[in-house]
């Protein structure tokens, strides 16, 4: 059975239409990603700050060696994020951190959609 050449030009665009409408060009790109690591006393962690392009999808969490953290509104400037996260506290009782397999990135959530962008964090001198 011979299949026609408007019948294949016809699936080739119903497939790239598929593909594009797939596509998440709503996630913005990370820039200027950098944390230190800190410790004073009763609390250790680290301070993460990165920058992005747009905020069509903002940042739900971030995890930085395996310590995934909760973004919170405070913590953004504009586009750019101050974070304080957390491994070790002897001020807040029963603190656990929250500790996943996932690599270093942030979770980025939209309107429908959750998109987990792996980051490479810089690591700056203290």
């Amino acid at each position: 059975m011979k299949i026609s050449k408007i019948t294949k030009s016809f699936l080739i665009i119903i497939l790239s239409t598929v593909c594009l409408s797939c596509k998440t060009s709503d996630v913005p790109s990370v820039k200027n990603a950098t944390y230190q690591s800190f410790n004073e006393g009763t609390e250790k962690g680290y301070l993460v700050d990165f920058e992005l392009t747009h905020d069509k999808m903002v940042p739900e969490s971030v995890v930085i060696n395996r310590l995934k953290h909760a973004v919170q509104p405070e913590e953004k400037n504009g586009l750019i994020y101050h974070l304080r996260i957390l491994a070790e506290s002897r001020v807040v009782l029963g603190f656990r951190p929250i500790v996943v397999e996932s690599p270093n990135g942030i979770l980025f959530k939209g309107d429908s959609t959750e998109v987990f962008k792996p980051v490479e964090f810089i690591l700056k001198e203290n």
